[in-house]
């Protein structure tokens, strides 16, 4: 599996209807990691991911970890919902079939 560059999975996820957010975990106001969380015909839904601001590529070791998160089944369907074979509609499907 190629590394995916965290700029094309967050372009990615904003196509498929997940808005930034971002956070701070140090408490100091220093925002170290970028939160999408994912809307459902404008209303959130429990489906979001993170990225940190140090990321050039997304940590193929987390892919799994992100997974959960998104509500899929495996890093491989993470991947491709970063990469962009699973469009909006198929994700959709995917969440309403768990």
């Amino acid at each position: 599996m190629r590394a995916i560059p965290v700029r094309e999975a967050i372009r990615s996820l904003k196509s498929k209807g997940f808005i930034e957010k971002t956070r701070s975990y140090s408490g100091k106001g220093a925002r170290d990691h970028r939160f999408f969380y994912f809307y459902r015909d404008g209303v959130l839904t429990r489906y979001w991911t993170k990225f940190s601001y140090k990321w050039k590529e997304v940590p193929k070791d987390l892919l799994g970890h992100m997974a959960r998160q998104l509500g899929l089944c495996s890093a491989k369907q993470a991947a491709e919902l970063f990469r962009c074979p699973i469009d909006k509609e198929k994700y959709i499907k995917k969440l309403e079939r768990r």
